[in-house]
């Protein structure tokens, strides 16, 4: 049986102004780190780009679809991460990690 799995949506903002930009993580079962985002391109489609490991990827895995509505795009990152949800890394606070050695 699997785990129901909830994605939460944060609206990237610049300068204090919100943007066509929505960064994904998973608050439940467990807290993770920023697995994909959501964005508008210039000819009003949107895409999405994975970062499954993190968003300290160099180059994430970028999906374009296009999809026509941010809707079908947010669709896209939730079927995903309700099947491939246990490969994205737990979030760890800040303040745990002082002293860590860097990998």
């Amino acid at each position: 049986m699997s785990q129901a799995v909830t994605i939460n949506w944060e609206q990237v903002q610049l300068g204090g102004k919100p943007r066509e930009h929505y960064m994904a993580t998973v608050a439940a079962p467990f807290k993770s780190v920023s697995f994909a985002s959501v964005n508008q391109m210039l000819d009003g489609q949107w895409k999405v780009n994975f970062t499954p490991k993190g968003r300290g990827l160099r180059e994430p895995i970028t999906y374009h679809g296009p999809y026509l509505t941010k809707e079908k795009a947010m669709q896209h990152v939730e079927r995903w991460a309700k099947y491939h949800w246990r490969s994205v890394p737990a979030w760890v606070p800040p303040d745990s990690r002082v002293g860590q050695p860097l990998n």
